[in-house]
């Protein structure tokens, strides 16, 4: 299995999906995948690694995605977290953002996929794509947070306080979007002028 090979799958596999044709769908990815198994160790993990690169930074194949539970298709999971889970382990970057992308939605590995997209964060290899997301989940989780109740009943002072640090932080190094800082900026305030539990 060559790469074009490979997409071409991953491409068909999303025609068939969307016209209703889930079980052929699935057939042609689990060929895809098993043509992945039978590369060797190298051949299989640069044809992971563009293939991630491409899906998560190049933002292609977002019908991968967008299959009603946003998460990726069930026969993509174990090669992608057999190339990702050594190199998180090994803090490597793009990969710890790479899984966050992968996993944030998946109620199995979405508490590992915030571990990972934190210790993006923290590393030194932090780049503006890990910012964004890091922001954009900062921001949600305030939003969570304060759904019309005071700060501390679904969101501690002390994690409220780490948010705010980060998000800020955040704005310094990266260009964030004018609409979203707006909207971090009036969560804030929200929360710093209601009422204590």
């Amino acid at each position: 299995m060559n790469y074009p090979d490979f997409i071409t799958s991953i491409e068909k596999y999303g025609e068939l999906y969307s016209s209703g044709l889930r079980k052929q769908a699935n057939v042609v990815l689990e060929n895809a995948v098993c043509g992945i198994e039978a590369l060797s160790d190298e051949g299989k993990n640069a044809l992971i690694r563009r293939f991630l690169f491409e899906l998560c930074d190049e933002d292609k194949y977002g019908f991968l995605f967008s299959r009603g539970n946003g998460m990726i298709p069930y026969y993509l999971i174990q090669p992608l977290i057999d190339y990702l889970i050594p190199r998180c382990e090994q803090e490597m970057m793009p990969e710890l953002r790479w899984f966050y992308v992968l996993f944030k939605n998946d109620l199995k590995r979405m508490e590992l996929a915030y571990d990972c997209i934190q210790r993006a964060y923290l590393s030194k290899a932090c780049d503006q794509k890990t910012l964004a997301l890091k922001f954009e989940l900062n921001s949600r989780s305030l939003e969570l947070g304060l759904h019309e109740l005071p700060l501390g009943f679904l969101i501690s002072e002390e994690e409220f306080e780490r948010i705010v640090a980060e998000c800020e932080d955040i704005i310094r190094r990266a260009p964030v979007p004018i609409a979203q800082a707006e909207y971090y900026k009036q969560l804030k305030k929200r929360a710093e002028e209601a009422p204590a539990d």
